[in-house]
Parts: structure tokens; sequence; C-alpha cells
């Protein structure tokens, strides 16, 4: 409640003020909006890491090779835990990668070794991927209440205080996923084919090869 130069805090059941006070002079605006910021980035700091690991997640989908697929699946392990201390390029163990599910950890060390994800696979690691990013967002979404209250209720603009780490990810667009990359070689006429000179460079190539 608005009281001219305070605030009050009103019991919503009695309507009794229970506290009042007094508004944040210009300096003090300041000083209470890095207050609240700062104890906002610090409890959303897991948040501001499952952002990050699936925007890598987006940009592996785009890059099937071997060094995608590693970082596909680490981005995923990332977003399950995001306090996880496995690096990426080392093989995942009980002790650094104690919040992955087993068979996600043992996939990762397979890709590590040299296997390859199919397509399917890729799909199916991002589709979970965006799934569980989208819950935690909904999360976030109600913290991000929380604290927009506190800031109107002490008078302060809450855009200076929430750095939502959600914000410009698309999450209903499809990820394309990239294509593997071939050799293409032009299918030669039967023309081509009965020629001696194509037959001597088919025989230096096979060669070659």
């Amino acid at each position: 409640m608005d009281l001219g130069n305070a605030v009050a805090f009103v019991d919503p059941q009695s309507l009794q003020v229970i506290k009042q006070m007094p508004k944040a002079k210009e300096g003090d605006t300041f000083s209470r909006e890095n207050t609240l910021r700062s104890q906002y980035l610090t409890q959303t700091q897991p948040y501001t890491g499952i952002a990050q690991a699936f925007n890598k997640v987006s940009a592996a989908a785009k890059d099937p090779s071997a060094a995608g697929d590693l970082s596909l699946i680490f981005g995923y392990m990332k977003i399950l835990d995001p306090a996880s201390v496995v690096r990426e390029g080392e093989f995942a163990t009980a002790q650094n990668a104690a919040g992955i599910p087993t068979q996600v950890s043992n996939l990762y060390n397979k890709v590590l070794s040299g296997e390859r994800l199919s397509e399917s696979q890729r799909k199916d690691f991002i589709n979970q991927a965006r799934n569980l990013v989208k819950s935690q967002k909904g999360q976030l979404d109600a913290f991000n209440q929380t604290y927009t209250d506190i800031a109107n209720n002490y008078q302060l603009d809450p855009n200076k205080i929430i750095i939502d780490p959600f914000k410009g990810i698309d999450f209903e667009s499809p990820i394309v996923l990239g294509k593997e990359k071939t050799e293409k070689r032009e299918i030669p006429t039967i023309r081509e084919l009965m020629s001696k000179d194509f037959r001597s460079k088919a025989t230096v190539r096979k060669i070659e090869e």
C-alpha cells in the first residue's frame, strides 16, 4: 500500500498493516537494486548454466560430426546436472558425473572413444533437452515474479534486478539438424564410360584410393 512517503505491507487476511518502510531515496534506490540483483544472480546461477548448456546443444545439433556429437551429449549432461564437474573431452566417471544417468554417461564415453550418434539419437537428445529446459523456465518464471513483487513493493525497477538467462531462447521453432557432409561425384555418361581417356582416369583414381 502506497502511503505517499512510505510503503506499507498489509496482512492479506487481517488487512492490518504489519510493516512500514520509507520510500527509497535516489541513492538508496541504486544501492537496493544492486543488492537485489546480486542476490538474484546468485540464486539463479543454476538456471544460467542450464541456458548455456541448451545453447550448446542447439549449436551442436547443426554440426553432425564427431565433435558435434560429443558437444551435444555434454550439453545435455550439463542440463541434467549443472553442478557436474566432468569436463568436455574427459571420460565421465561415477565421481565426476554422479548426477548423470548411467546410460547417458556411458553413451558419452562411447562417443568420446570414437562412436557416432545416429540421426534418431540426435533428435531424441534435442527434444529431451528442450523439454527439460522448458520445465526449468517455468520454475524460473515463478521465481522472477517473486523478485518482481519485491522490487515493486520497495519502489524499485524489476528490469534493473532481473536478468533472465532464458531470454532470447526460442522454445517453439523446430531445431533443424545439420546434414552429414559426403563427397559427391558426378555420374559419368555412357559416352564417358566408353571413352579411353575416362577409363585411364578411373584407373588412376582407383590406384590413388
